[in-house]
Order: C-alpha cells, then structure tokens, then sequence
C-alpha cells in the first residue's frame, strides 16, 4: 500500500513545493485567478505572498487549500 505525502501546510509554505505534494491545488489558484504557475518566484514564493500580491485574503485562501485537499 503506498503511503499518500502530506505536507504541514502555513503561510509560509512555498508553492512549488505545495503544487509538488498536491498538483490539484493548481485548479484552485487559476480558479482564483491566481497565474502562480508561470510566475518566476514560484520556487521562492509562500502562501503569505501568493495572497498578498494576489488581494486575497491569507486565512481565506488558507481554508479554500485545505478544504481542497480534504475533498
């Protein structure tokens, strides 16, 4: 049986290494209108800043992510 990879996911969780664990977020951050997949920070860039630069709110996008991998 194959173990599923979990990450502690936090604001200062990178996003490649969130989109590595759980490559179905990426739906998310388009459907949000949030382009992090082509941006050139992808390996350096956090929840925190991805919210930021993108006006969301961090606890919202927080709780859109973690309910999107409970599905």
């Amino acid at each position: 049986m194959e173990k599923k990879k979990k990450l502690n996911i936090t604001k200062n969780t990178k996003l490649k290494e969130l989109f590595k664990v759980y490559p179905n977020l990426k739906t998310l951050f388009l459907k949000e209108n949030m382009d992090c997949l082509r941006c050139m920070g992808l390996k350096q860039e956090t929840i925190r800043h991805a919210a930021e630069n993108h006006g969301i709110m961090l606890e919202v996008l927080l709780d859109k992510i973690k309910n999107e991998i409970e599905k």
